[in-house]
């Protein structure tokens, strides 16, 4: 006889984690709730990371495939998850032990909500600076009361705060599948994408209990403010895509339409000036013109402008 379905399943993609992804997991077996499974997709690492995760016996699952990089090993979890509820958590990161029961309390409160949220400290250790709240330090928390807040439409909170940390979510599995899972064609912004897209189909529970702790490492690469600084013509691009994506939707509000469109112009001109400074004046020119039809400012109509000027002085020379 198959066993019970869990109640949620905790999704934990893992590449080459060996040193931390045991401390993340002893935060998940320790919560007070404990009706859940814990499914561990290692992405292809080449350490023995495996071999931590396997040492927790029948505890984990683990699911070991090919490098396919973060979006791809979230959909193998979120395929193989048979809870009613999905935790998503990185392999690096930690939950207090009430994280999950505290969500459970929302849920039961709020039964008509399918996404809802905790706080989270964040803690970067190699700049040796104190943990701060994910919320206050957005500014997001402005718009919160002292405990349990309701967004009806947060998609223009997550796009002029950045509220969502993927750690401290609880979302209904069949919301995400409707939703068509994480974009596997990105590499940075991934998460951003699915809670831009979340934000579209369903109301949001914020709890500002802060029951997850975030680390940023000094040795890691692969962080989108890594990205950011030494591949900025990537991130700009990546952020046009998305917020594309979003006003094809057709669904906005205007006040949701104006953040989208503002965030687009600002990552198309940003693009164009990376491909300006790379020396590619038509990738430029056509991110300028993109970004002047989405917003008619003067700066973009004047970038645009110089791409023209510019190449005629090259012609002439």
């Amino acid at each position: 006889m198959e066993a019970q379905a869990p109640f949620i399943s905790v999704v934990i993609p893992t590449y080459n984690r060996a040193t931390v992804i045991g401390d993340t997991i002893r935060s998940v077996m320790a919560q007070t709730f404990q009706d859940f499974e814990i499914i561990v997709v290692d992405d292809g690492s080449t350490d023995n990371t495996a071999d931590v995760v396997a040492g927790f016996g029948n505890a984990v699952r683990l699911i070991r495939q090919p490098n396919k990089g973060i979006t791809g090993a979230r959909n193998t979890g979120l395929r193989a998850a048979r809870g009613t509820w999905i935790a998503l958590q990185d392999s690096d990161d930690t939950w207090l032990p009430e994280k999950l029961a505290e969500h459970v309390k929302d849920l039961n409160a709020h039964p008509e909500l399918k996404v809802f949220f905790v706080d989270a400290w964040l803690q970067r250790t190699h700049l040796g600076t104190e943990a701060v709240l994910s919320f206050d330090h957005s500014g997001f928390s402005s718009h919160l009361q002292s405990g349990f807040t309701v967004i009806p439409r947060p998609l223009w909170h997550q796009i002029r705060y950045g509220v969502a940390w993927v750690q401290g979510t609880l979302i209904r599995h069949d919301l995400i599948k409707a939703i068509g899972l994480y974009d596997e064609s990105l590499t940075i912004f991934t998460d951003y994408d699915l809670f831009c897209r979340l934000a579209l189909h369903a109301p949001w529970g914020i709890n500002r209990t802060p029951l997850v702790r975030i680390q940023r490492l000094a040795d890691d690469k692969s962080y989108v403010s890594s990205q950011r600084t030494k591949t900025p013509e990537k991130a700009y691009r990546t952020m046009s895509y998305i917020m594309e994506k979003l006003l094809a939707q057709g669904n906005l509000t205007p006040q949701e339409g104006a953040i989208v469109r503002d965030k687009l112009y600002g990552s198309l001109s940003g693009w164009g000036n990376a491909l300006w400074q790379k020396g590619d004046t038509v990738g430029a020119r056509s991110c300028f013109t993109k970004a002047f039809r989405v917003r008619q400012q003067p700066g973009a109509l004047l970038k645009l402008i110089a791409t023209w000027v510019l190449r005629r002085k090259r012609t002439l020379k």
